[in-house]
């Protein structure tokens, strides 16, 4: 049964007012909002292990909060976290509170972090959802007319000893929308249990195809452009297989998802698209389907690069970015379009946050106070800290974010990068999103060509940089040499110690190298598996610290010409 479009707005309406009204109410008034919430988790949670551990039922106030609760990271709490996977109750969240799943994200040692998924996280991850589909459907109420392509990956991937399951967050959310929302989703939870990367993606597609979409969303926009690329390259047997039923990979998905009615031949579905693409005379995604409103996916940090290649596949087509969230939490609610700023959740989350523009790192293990969210400043960057009622208490989750606006006292922030992205050599301490910036500096028509590009150090006398390049035959060696060195000069303005080292000739110039078509999927491959993450999750880092990373990329070519070395003569 379809949900006609002014039931489905109202409903819209009534999921997210309450959060909604709440989330004004933290703007009014962010700093009695924040006291409150803290009291709140505490007060839930004082009879819990560490509750009892810290003292939380003699904590009135927020500085005797920073006294008394250290900062803690998942390593400090995995030991705590193991037991309960072993089956363990009230140990960091009340006993009361069912636990749904673990969400997994990649570890720093090479083992995937779970994170307790409890009643009390779907419940408030549920809140932020509500509010930011109530604000984007406000500024947009054409989303009513149509339907929603959703990429997500499974929540149960795997299981404990104890049968809990483990997996992607965002899939156990999707499962637990109302009915009025799956009915709108195009993409069958069947899908999210697909592992060929390749056969996902003609499977979303080809449902999208049966279906007139009118937003498209995944957390990570080159999920989105590889949807483009592929609806490029392979649309006429895509609309061909739509017509008689003859999906290329059919045969590779289960039997019971074969029968989806999807997969039944729809000719008239297919003259339909024809026709647009006869009228029209191109395929770009708003040609087949005229009623796509908008796209949402991370804006941000180092997955900005890709946002130039997405505005060539949907010209013209906003972006909504779904907010700074992780398998701990959803953290920000964006509201407004074409910008990763967003408000933090004030209503359920305590914030704190550590200065992240100095070398000190962050005092994990120890008690004091840290600023929180009316104190820190516009256009300085900050390490997060949240408290959370699902568990985590004081969390360092490594995410660099930076304020670019307040509503107010509350903060406007943005992710930029995490706190490993810093590669220094000899002191020149080249950052992440020094390197995005960079990177977007560089001639539009290159970078829709080449999304994936990594510099990585290799030594020498002096030691320098590499820039990492996909070889192909749509660039040529030239453009390519250019893109090192537009490369160079802008982190030369960006970064005045890179300057320093370049002028001193500690550090040699920037030098470009071919490497494989593919490599760089390789690498994701490669990388994903040894963290234990997922593909979604997956953030390709573009700078690299580690001598060693050059060589994993092997083989490739340093291309040159005679003037590259004569930069600083």
């Amino acid at each position: 049964m379809n949900v006609p479009k002014p039931l489905l707005k109202f409903l819209v309406h009534v999921n997210g007012y309450g959060p909604s009204k709440k989330l004004d109410r933290s703007i009014r008034d962010s700093q009695a909002t924040q006291q409150w919430v803290l009291r709140s988790i505490l007060d839930r949670s004082q009879n819990t292990e560490i509750g009892r551990r810290y003292g939380f039922k003699s904590i009135w106030s927020i500085e005797e909060f920073q006294k008394q609760v250290p900062i803690q990271d998942f390593e400090s709490l995995s030991t705590d976290i193991d037991r309960i996977r072993n089956g363990e109750s009230g140990i960091l969240y009340p006993a009361k509170d069912s636990l749904h799943m673990f969400g997994l994200t990649s570890g720093s040692t090479g083992h995937p972090k779970t994170i307790p998924v409890t009643r009390k996280y779907v419940e408030r991850f549920r809140q932020t959802y509500g509010i930011w589909s109530t604000r984007i459907l406000k500024d947009h109420p054409k989303l009513a007319e149509g339907k929603y392509l959703a990429m997500y990956s499974d929540w149960r991937e795997s299981f404990t000893e104890n049968g809990i399951p483990c997996g992607a967050v965002t899939g156990l959310l999707a499962s637990l929308q109302p009915p009025w929302i799956r009915k709108r989703m195009v993409v069958s939870a069947f899908a999210s249990s697909i592992k060929d990367p390749n056969v996902k993606e003609f499977t979303v597609l080809h449902h999208a195809l049966n279906h007139e979409t009118a937003l498209w969303t995944s957390a990570n926009p080159s999920s989105l452009l590889r949807l483009a690329n592929r609806l490029e390259e392979h649309l006429e047997s895509l609309i061909r297989g739509l017509a008689d039923g003859s999906f290329v990979h059919l045969d590779d998905l289960p039997e019971e998802y074969r029968r989806h009615r999807d997969f039944l031949p729809n000719p008239a579905r297919a003259r339909t698209l024809e026709k647009r693409i006869e009228s029209k005379g191109d395929t770009l995604p708003k040609t087949l389907w005229p009623a796509l409103e908008i796209l949402s996916c991370w804006m941000g940090g180092t997955l900005s690069p890709y946002l130039d290649a997405l505005k060539q596949k949907f010209p013209g087509i906003p972006m909504r970015d779904p907010g700074l969230m992780a398998s701990e939490g959803r953290f920000t609610i964006p509201i407004h379009d074409n910008t990763s700023s967003g408000v933090p959740d004030l209503s359920s989350l305590f914030f704190e946050f550590f200065p992240a523009d100095g070398d000190a790192p962050v005092p994990v293990g120890q008690t004091g106070p840290l600023q929180l969210s009316h104190e820190i400043e516009v256009g300085k960057k900050y390490f997060l800290i949240f408290t959370c009622d699902w568990g985590l208490y004081r969390y360092h989750i490594d995410d660099i974010v930076e304020v670019t606006d307040r509503i107010g006292d509350v903060p406007l922030i943005r992710f930029v990068r995490k706190g490993s992205g810093i590669s220094s050599i000899t002191g020149e301490k080249l950052s992440e999103d020094q390197v995005v910036g960079a990177i977007h500096s560089l001639p539009g028509e290159f970078r829709s060509k080449r999304n994936d590009l990594v510099l990585s150090p290799v030594w020498g006398d002096p030691p320098n940089y590499i820039l990492f390049v996909e070889d192909g035959d749509d660039l040529t060696e030239e453009e390519c040499i250019d893109a090192a060195d537009m490369l160079e000069e802008r982190l030369l303005e960006l970064n005045c110690e890179y300057q320093s080292k370049r002028e001193s000739h500690r550090i040699g110039p920037i030098q470009v190298a071919l490497i494989d078509p593919g490599s760089f999927d390789l690498l994701k491959k490669r990388e994903v598996e040894s963290a234990g993450g997922r593909a979604e999750q997956y953030k390709l880092k573009r700078i690299r610290g580690d001598l060693q990373f050059a060589e994993s990329l092997s083989p490739y070519r340093v291309l040159s010409r005679d003037d590259t070395q004569a930069r600083f003569p």
